[in-house]
């Protein structure tokens, strides 16, 4: 399970009410991916959102390009849900911190792993964090 600091935009027209399946592909001839969005609390005075998400598959950044795709851009994200000029910027390191966090509302990617299961070489590995991110993780 991820824990995320979503910033929202309309939870009733993006469905981020319940559990929400999201299913894409970046490029017709690429794979499929799979992620699975819970909330779990709204901070209306900050308009963001906690929100639980389990990838069944794993494609780089696929949580974050998930969350944009249906309007709730990662509080912090500098290259999603963002201008394209600005992320292009932030890879060359042309971003000040200053700017970052006014751009994009923290100081850092607001997207932690809670928990993390995988297999390697025939062995399961089940790690998970000694920080109960879900209560203690203050959205920025």
């Amino acid at each position: 399970m991820i824990s995320i600091g979503v910033e929202a935009t309309d939870t009733a027209s993006t469905g981020l009410t319940s559990a929400t399946a999201i299913v894409s592909k970046t490029d017709l001839k690429g794979k499929e991916s799979i992620t699975i969005i819970k909330p779990i609390s709204y901070d209306k005075e900050k308009n963001q959102t906690l929100v639980s998400a389990i990838p069944l598959t794993g494609r780089q950044h696929q949580i974050r390009v998930h969350l944009n795709f249906i309007g709730h851009k990662i509080v912090g994200d500098p290259l999603y849900g963002v201008d394209e000029s600005f992320a292009d910027d932030f890879l060359k390191n042309k971003i000040s911190q200053e700017k970052r966090e006014e751009i994009t509302k923290a100081k850092r990617l607001m997207l932690q792993a809670d928990y993390l299961e995988f297999e390697f070489l025939d062995t399961k590995y089940m790690i998970s964090s000694k920080q109960n991110l879900i209560n203690e993780e203050k959205i920025s």
